[in-house]
């Protein structure tokens, strides 16, 4: 229902959608082209209850606690069980044992920056905190929680907190990948006006599909790919990060299997299916379901969508699915985006002129000694939201 979309945080959101449709599947967890869970909208409700009346024994409306999982159905339960108690969340990659000097300083870092003060993760990785403890002795301070070992039956005590839209709901980092990672605030109210965005732009209906893979730590695949179904009353069909990376015709099966309406990725993702699928691979692929293939968070290239495109048309893809569209983790996600069903139309500009910082459209077929570059454009913003170019 349009009015469930009206309500002021994202825990009423999920409360009114397991009392409307509770046995409706919200999310599907895939490995090996194969489903290994799913979870209805009822089910993370009640979980969600059992975690947030755990924490809210242990912790005070407003603390920060930092969300360490890997792919599968405990993060979803986990980081509305923190929004559920008044928590403020803050998803992060779990470090990696194989490579801790690369990926435990951006967790240090996070949980220093964040003023953490409770750890959520599951009983495998619990197991495995000691050995960070060496590395970092300071993480041995935080309130560990492994979510997966609270008994269930703890949700009959939740009430809900006095949150409302400028209730900070999660603290959003960014990759760290040109410097430090940093924090960005999201409140309830930055969150469900987002998601709104989302669903206009994206033409979303109350029963569509998506799916994907996008990392739940990242604000695309956070907010766009894990919480857009939730709010529109859809389903999220996931295959892990490390499987499209190793066997990338994973993505493009499991948006076959499920018919997904919805999915998207980096550029990188399409390029990467385009290089790495084979025709054998190809055999049984059905992508003519696909209304809306969003393309951002990196440079959009036209030569990757032409690619795309004519690697995947036998198998039903077209070329006006794609929809390139921009966001960051300041504006919590979406900014902006093409026209619903317009297709990429990219541009080609005058190269000399774009150095000097304008935009000098050219027209008609490309010659040997064009001295031209071509873009994709990014589309346009919601009308409620304004654009500002500053010189920082």
């Amino acid at each position: 229902m349009r009015e469930i979309e009206q309500l002021p945080t994202m825990v009423h959101v999920l409360a009114a959608r397991a009392a409307e449709h509770g046995e409706r599947n919200l999310f599907t967890y895939v490995e090996d082209d194969t489903p290994r869970r799913s979870m209805t909208y009822a089910a993370v409700h009640r979980a969600a209850c059992s975690i947030a009346a755990s924490l809210s024994a242990v912790a005070r409306r407003g603390e920060r606690a930092v969300l360490i999982f890997p792919f599968g159905a405990d993060f979803a339960p986990t980081f509305f069980g923190c929004l559920y108690a008044g928590l403020v969340a803050v998803p992060v990659y779990p470090p990696d044992p194989s490579r801790l000097a690369r990926t435990l300083p951006k967790l240090r870092a996070i949980v220093k920056d964040a003023g953490v003060t409770v750890a959520l993760t599951t009983q495998a990785l619990l197991a495995f905190a000691d050995v960070l403890f060496e590395h970092a002795p300071e993480l041995r301070a935080l309130r560990w929680i492994a979510v997966d070992a609270l008994p269930e039956e703890l949700g009959a005590a939740w009430v809900t907190p006095p949150i409302g839209g400028e209730t900070l709901a999660f603290l959003q980092y960014t990759s760290g990948s040109t410097g430090a990672p940093k924090g960005v605030m999201v409140t309830h109210a930055n969150l469900v006006e987002n998601e709104r965005h989302v669903r206009r732009a994206f033409h979303h209906t109350e029963g569509f599909v998506m799916a994907g893979w996008l990392p739940t730590y990242h604000d695309m695949g956070l907010i766009g790919q894990f919480l857009q179904p939730l709010f529109v009353g859809g389903s999220c069909h996931s295959i892990a990060p490390v499987e499209f990376l190793q066997r990338p015709v994973a993505w493009l099966r499991l948006l076959t299997a499920c018919r997904a309406d919805t999915s998207g990725a980096p550029n990188f993702g399409y390029d990467l299916c385009a290089r790495k699928v084979t025709d054998e691979d190809k055999r049984g692929l059905d992508l003519s379901h696909w209304k809306l293939a969003y393309n951002g968070a990196e440079v959009v290239r036209a030569e990757t969508l032409e690619r795309f495109t004519r690697a995947f048309a036998p198998c039903g893809f077209r070329p006006e699915t794609f929809f390139p569209c921009y966001g960051l983790a300041e504006s919590t996600l979406f900014v902006a985006g093409v026209p619903f069903r317009a297709g990429a139309n990219p541009r080609r500009v005058r190269a000399d002129a774009l150095e000097a910082h304008r935009v000098v459209a050219l027209e008609g077929e490309p010659t040997a000694d064009d001295m031209t570059r071509t873009l994709v454009p990014s589309g346009v913003c919601p009308p409620e939201q304004r654009v500002v170019v500053v010189d920082p």
